[in-house]
């Protein structure tokens, strides 16, 4: 009996030294970026390949600035309420001013040390996506996993798209270009700049709220590359001081759990809007990872302007068209890709 004991309190040691978790915690971070901010793609970089590889759940919000060419007016307030003062900075989890790259990584790392549990668990009951109507509903359940919780808990919901390739200016220190694949971009958000009130008062350990969101998925965007992203703050004044409860995030075409495959044929699926007032998104499918040349060309195949030209991977992409001061006509999109040629005509107006 003095073994098993002994065993078990080895076990629950091991596994509290491993993370062992029964609600683990996931770190929203708040990204302030912008195509035209030359250190930004620094922040991209920890973010997407030192935070997301050593903490995979962890769900970052991309919000463009004034400067960006994904930026969005009705974004503001929430950038100004977090306590932004200028690009290239993080806000990890709300409890405190946003973070510079130099230090964002050991601040999420602290974070998820010093607080693995989430106090609230969130479950995706159940997910409908209408492609005619573009709409995704998602129904989620919130649950108190600890006693003595009381406050204002707040939920919100937000629409994010990936692949979105385009120019970014960047120093010699950092990544960018032509080329640059900018991910996690926020398209849609529910409450602006805070969530609806969840709870007012106690709220009982294992008590669950219940709440539908509905949602618009642009035509602009890319269905397959967007997530809905779902998550709980406990108001304690300014936003930036109101600490994420937990995150989620949710493909919006994908099944629960499932992660996407791309299995059909390469092709340009489409050109949006078209015929085009001053600019347009193109959607590109690929189905084998292949170097790749996108242009716009005239009827007599003249190049009038290179989209892009950089390696690809298997995926849905986002490639947007400015085509102010292009003269009026007919054109064609073309792509280059592994000895083959695809094109879809284009009208510009």
């Amino acid at each position: 009996m003095k073994t098993l004991r002994l065993f078990l309190l080895l076990s629950i040691l091991l596994l509290t030294q491993t993370g062992f978790s029964q609600n683990p915690r996931n770190i929203l971070i708040d990204d302030l970026t912008s195509t035209m901010c030359g250190h930004c793609p620094c922040m991209d970089t920890v973010l997407q390949q030192v935070i997301l590889k050593q903490h995979p759940n962890t769900v970052i919000m991309a919000i463009h600035g004034s400067m960006s060419a994904y930026k969005n007016n009705d974004f503001f307030p929430l950038i100004d309420s977090l306590g932004f003062d200028s690009d290239g900075a993080a806000c990890v989890n709300r409890m405190g001013l946003p973070s510079v790259v130099e230090v964002i990584a050991d601040t999420v790392n602290a974070r998820y040390a010093r607080m693995p549990e989430s106090p609230v668990k969130m479950e995706i009951i159940s997910k409908i996506y209408d492609p005619v109507s573009r709409f995704v509903t998602i129904v989620v359940k919130s649950t108190a996993m600890q006693p003595g919780m009381n406050g204002i808990y707040r939920i919100n919901a937000a629409i994010l798209e990936s692949n979105l390739i385009g120019f970014q200016e960047h120093f010699p220190e950092c990544p960018g270009g032509d080329n640059y694949n900018h991910r996690f971009v926020l398209r849609a958000m529910n409450f602006i700049p805070v969530g609806d009130i969840l709870i007012n008062g106690n709220w009982a350990q294992q008590t669950s709220v219940t709440r539908t969101f509905s949602m618009d998925v642009d035509e602009d965007w890319v269905e397959s590359n967007c997530d809905v992203i779902l998550y709980i703050d406990k108001m304690q004044g300014p936003l930036n001081i109101s600490p994420i409860q937990q995150s989620i995030k949710q493909g919006v075409t994908r099944p629960m759990g499932v992660e996407p495959i791309i299995n059909s044929s390469t092709a340009i699926v489409g050109i949006f809007p078209n015929p085009v007032h001053g600019s347009t998104n193109i959607h590109l499918r690929i189905a084998e990872t292949g170097s790749a040349k996108v242009v716009l060309i005239d009827i007599n195949g003249k190049i009038v302007k290179i989209l892009t030209e950089q390696k690809l991977s298997a995926g849905l992409y986002n490639l947007e068209l400015d085509a102010s001061g292009i003269p009026a006509g007919n054109y064609f999109i073309r792509m280059d890709l592994n000895s083959q040629v695809y094109s879809k005509k284009i009208q510009i107006q």
